[in-house]
């Protein structure tokens, strides 16, 4: 028998710790953040054919938000009625509450862009050029999301990898805020969209650039958990 399959049936009959059981809820929060900015990066793009069918994919985007919403507030009982220190209640908290922001950043832009299909913005070619930046920062954000659910796998398991991949989010995080400066140059010295639509822009630009700062936090939270595990472990 391999080791992997050693493996498998070790990880079926051990006993999950607390932590372990919690950042496996964290990496269902985040598969579910990632399905609700697939759906928002098609209405950025768009793919949508009416105001009727943005509003079919805001509403999708509404109920994956419900359903986060939900596994957040387990975590959040469960960090409760848990026996931790203090210091280390706080910063899971703190990282639920950032793993929550980002899927509450994802349900503006579906709302926004909603907003934007029935009242006939997305009709104008200037702000769809717009639309391409955002939609490149909404796919780097993407890319970082994905680190950070390996980063929540990873946790506890590899001390190694855990700093690498928070090492990469930052990374990522710098390159949108790159692109968020360009867009925004180009906003503020191109001209041709109206006040409204300056105003739609620069809200999803910044929504972007708030779940990429999430994840960011999010990891470095991350990193600080393994570490005051790792202090209480030696003290004891």
């Amino acid at each position: 028998m391999g080791v992997g399959a050693l493996k498998r049936i070790f990880d079926r009959i051990s006993p999950k710790t607390p932590e372990r059981e919690m950042f496996d809820t964290l990496v269902k929060h985040l598969d579910i953040s990632l399905k609700a900015l697939d759906t928002a990066y098609e209405m950025v793009s768009g793919r949508c054919k009416d105001p009727g069918e943005a509003a079919e994919r805001a509403n999708e985007v509404l109920l994956m938000e419900r359903e986060a919403d939900e596994l957040a507030e387990d975590l959040f009982v469960k960090i409760i009625k848990g026996s931790m220190p203090p210091v280390i209640v706080s910063e899971l908290q703190y990282l639920v509450d950032k793993t929550d922001d980002i899927m509450d950043h994802i349900y503006f832009i579906g709302m926004e862009m909603s907003r934007a299909y029935r009242n006939g913005l997305t009709q104008n070619q200037l702000l769809g050029q717009i639309y391409s930046d955002i939609g490149l920062m909404m796919s780097l954000a993407k890319s970082g999301l994905k680190k950070l659910r390996e980063l929540y796998v990873k946790a506890f398991r590899d001390r190694e990898t855990t700093l690498k991949l928070k090492a990469e989010i930052d990374v990522i995080e710098d390159k949108i805020d790159e692109v968020k400066n360009q867009v925004l140059n180009k906003i503020y010295e191109g001209g041709g969209l109206k006040p409204i639509e300056i105003f739609h822009a620069i809200q999803l630009i910044r929504t972007v650039d708030d779940i990429a700062d999430a994840t960011e936090d999010a990891a470095h939270a991350v990193v600080r958990l393994c570490l005051l595990y790792t202090s209480d472990a030696a003290d004891e």
